[in-house]
């Protein structure tokens, strides 16, 4: 009881960033939004409910067996014979609930199949959302840029015309503005292609819901507990585990297939002198057409158990390295945040331009080491955050 208590507090506070935080900030309603009218999900459940109906038909016994004849004599005879029976097959593996419990358990396989495919979908709108809120951020930094660039080559001009600056000069601020517009159209095409993107995850239409920021994603702090409890409720590893019991299962049902079918029934004649009935009972020995059932169930069996092992295996040294990724994206990003809070100088670049003390070119050359840098902070942030979601798919379900 203490580890599902601790499972589910893991769980808890890992998936608490995303849900209260990302409303706010409209990544979790656009999330929902792309669930509900993405195609690929659609074609998903109908073919899950399609193949949830075909492993649910063939449980019960199979069709009785009715027979009747009537026959006469020959050479002018009026006498008749009538002949009637009705035979039932019994098959152990439906009278036993085997072939039932396998079914259930395929359906269970086909339901783990659907969260994967719903998870692969998640992570790739989100990927897409995270694009989308850098890439607002960066086009919005462009157009300041691009605003500050549009004043100093008018304020160049006035001075030009007022005969206090040269030719050069005002060049220098035109041909700045120049190079940042075309910077905001391409960070414009590059934000209408993420757009695109995300349009084509929501079934063709376009997000309704917008995206302002990222929210609050915290790492788990005691990593070791979170991967424990992660494994736990995996969907990969589920299904390969399931995909083990099944194998168990079917390979028990091939047993069973072994055991002689009985069929009963009953049988009745008549003629016009007497008549007689009674109870059949007959006999299917399985000699020839099933013996490779259960040597194939054997191999099936082992196939699939090497096979959760080794994603047991990859499990553990992808969700570590994601993890380690996370954190050292994580320290970049503080670091970027932190050290270019500290280094913004652009009020202390335009005072000094304004003043006379640097020229046009040292200060677009100052300015754009600037922006530079805030392109690795923005950069940065949304690496970790593109990380940290990576992370974060091994637990949902």
């Amino acid at each position: 009881m203490k580890r599902i208590h601790l499972i589910y507090g893991v769980l808890a506070c890992l998936m608490l960033p995303l849900s209260p935080v990302a409303a706010q900030t409209g990544l979790q309603a656009a999330l929902e939004e792309i669930e509900r009218n993405n195609t690929f999900l659609q074609a998903a459940r109908d073919a899950g409910e399609a193949e949830n109906v075909a492993n649910r038909t063939g449980l019960n016994l199979p069709d009785p067996e009715i027979g009747f004849a009537h026959s006469w004599y020959t050479k002018g005879s009026n006498l008749r014979e009538k002949e009637f029976s009705v035979t039932q097959e019994l098959d152990w593996a439906v009278i036993t609930g085997q072939r039932k419990r396998v079914s259930r358990q395929k359906n269970e396989l086909v339901a783990l199949q659907y969260v994967q495919e719903r998870n692969a979908v998640r992570l790739a709108a989100l990927e897409e959302l995270i694009g989308l809120v850098y890439a607002n951020g960066w086009l919005q930094e462009l157009k300041v840029r691009q605003s500050d660039a549009r004043e100093l080559a008018d304020a160049y001009e006035a001075m030009l015309e007022q005969g206090s600056t040269n030719v050069v000069e005002v060049n220098r601020a035109r041909l700045n503005l120049v190079t940042v517009t075309a910077e905001v159209a391409r960070a414009e095409a590059d934000r209408e292609e993420t757009l695109s993107r995300i349009k084509a995850l929501n079934g063709g239409k376009s997000l309704t819901q917008s995206v302002e920021g990222y929210g609050l994603s915290a790492l788990p702090s005691d990593f070791e507990a979170w991967r424990a409890a992660a494994e736990s409720v995996n969907p990969q590893l589920q299904y390969v585990r399931q995909t083990a019991e099944l194998s168990e299962r079917e390979l028990k049902m091939a047993r069973t297939e072994y055991i002689p079918n009985i069929a009963v029934g009953y049988a009745m004649e008549q003629s016009p002198e007497e008549g007689k009935h009674g109870v059949t009972l007959g006999l299917r020995i399985p000699l020839w057409q099933d013996r490779n059932k259960v040597k194939q169930g054997k191999a099936a069996l082992v196939a699939a158990q090497s096979e959760a092992a080794d994603a047991y295996v990859q499990f553990m040294s992808e969700v570590e390295a994601c993890y380690e990724r996370a954190q050292a994206l994580r320290r970049v990003a503080d670091d970027c945040s932190r050290n270019f809070a500290m280094l913004d100088t652009r009020n202390l670049l335009h005072d000094a331009l304004m003043a006379g003390q640097i020229n046009v070119l040292d200060y677009v050359t100052e300015l754009g080491q600037y922006y530079q840098a805030r392109e690795q902070v923005l950069s940065a942030e949304r690496d970790y955050q593109l990380a940290y979601i990576r992370l974060q798919s091994y637990v949902w379900n």
